[in-house]
């Protein structure tokens, strides 16, 4: 995961700078605001917001992208999770299979630091369990229709990239989408009431329901 890590520290850097003189009134960032700040370094692939029950529907949509073949060919995988207003990045690296989180927050009451958790994609549903009971805790405390997160594919296109493959941009639904009957009504392929990020041209377009 080398150079998986090295990407998350140079994100969580500059991320940290931007907190103190970029955005001073902010508390925290949204996601486009954040890609806005980094000037270039990072590049959104796909956005969704879900609501429904978070540990049930985090591995579905993580997987979903993980097969998606519009990112067959990027080495790399680094997600942006936001659940009741924390971010955490989450990164899959194809070559060996892992799954990471790192989450720089302060936990137990402020008594313990950041996280950094690894498994296998194999274990991908276990994993989202640990990260909802360990991480994210309040999601037991809500009902299913309250439950909401964000999750967005993003792309480092740092310097070093050199590789053309890795440093073209990609733009492209690899998280579940609506399907669109022949009536017009919209069936979910998974119980959530996800919507769609305005911020992919012709996302609500029929031709692009997928």
């Amino acid at each position: 995961m080398g150079d998986a890590a090295t990407d998350v520290g140079q994100i969580n850097a500059i991320k940290s700078a931007l907190t103190n003189s970029f955005l001073p009134a902010l508390d925290t960032f949204t996601i486009p605001q954040g890609i806005e700040a980094l000037g270039g370094v990072i590049h959104e692939i796909d956005y969704r917001s879900v609501r429904g029950i978070t540990w049930k529907l985090l591995p579905q949509h993580i997987q979903h992208a993980v097969d998606s073949e519009y990112i067959a060919h990027l080495p790399v995988l680094f997600f942006v999770l936001i659940i009741v207003e924390r971010a955490v990045l989450i990164v899959h690296e194809r070559d060996n299979g892992t799954i990471a989180i790192l989450d720089s927050h302060s936990h137990v009451q402020g008594k313990k630091g950041a996280v950094i958790a690894i498994s296998h994609i194999a274990n991908l549903r276990q994993f989202c369990v640990f990260i909802c009971q360990n991480l994210f805790s309040e999601v037991y405390k809500m009902q299913p229709e309250q439950m909401l997160f964000e999750i967005s594919c993003i792309q480092y296109c740092g310097p070093e990239k050199s590789n053309e493959t890795e440093t073209n941009t990609v733009k492209a639904h690899v998280f579940p989408r609506p399907m669109r009957l022949c009536s017009g009504e919209e069936k979910h392929p998974i119980p959530s009431s996800c919507m769609d990020s305005e911020r992919i041209p012709g996302a609500s377009d029929e031709k692009n329901i997928r």
